[in-house]
């Protein structure tokens, strides 16, 4: 019998137009929910991790949730502009994958309090994991000015 366990960690920055960071937060602690643990059975973990997804709520999630509360964008872009957007490695028994998403640059401010991630292009109940806007400390909500985009390292 195989013992694994899942651990998620994520970044986020706010980027301007001249490649500049904005605002940003360090690496956090993110929730695998009920239903990206059984996917794990018929996917593999970089299978999971194809798209990210942000919305407008702050409900802390649940492991029972399977989509954001409000989803507004979700992307598959990786972002290009970072060393080693999308790697993975094996060191002993640890299986790592680091993956940088770049979200569309703003025409007009967004406001956002939750990021999730999932194997689908579409929006709907298939996140893998998910995680609140943390600032600060303290789980809230972030804008995204006009010009400036979202940079998500999971």
């Amino acid at each position: 019998m195989l013992n694994y366990r899942l651990k998620g960690m994520f970044s986020w920055a706010i980027i301007d137009r001249n490649n500049q960071v904005v605002d940003s937060e360090p690496t956090r602690n993110n929730l695998i929910l009920t239903q990206g643990i059984n996917a794990v059975a018929s996917r593999t973990f970089v299978e999971n991790m194809l798209y990210c997804a942000i919305g407008t709520s702050t409900v802390a999630p649940l492991l029972t949730d399977v989509a954001l509360g409000n989803e507004v964008q979700r992307t598959g872009d990786v972002d290009t502009d970072v060393t080693n957007a999308c790697i993975t490695s094996l060191s002993g028994s640890t299986y790592s994958l680091t993956k940088t998403f770049k979200f569309p640059v703003n025409a007009s401010p967004l406001t956002v309090g939750e990021i999730g991630w999932s194997w689908s292009a579409s929006p709907g109940s298939n996140l893998f994991s998910k995680a609140l806007i943390v600032k600060n400390g303290i789980p809230g909500s972030v804008t995204i000015g006009v010009g400036q985009y979202l940079r998500v390292r999971y």
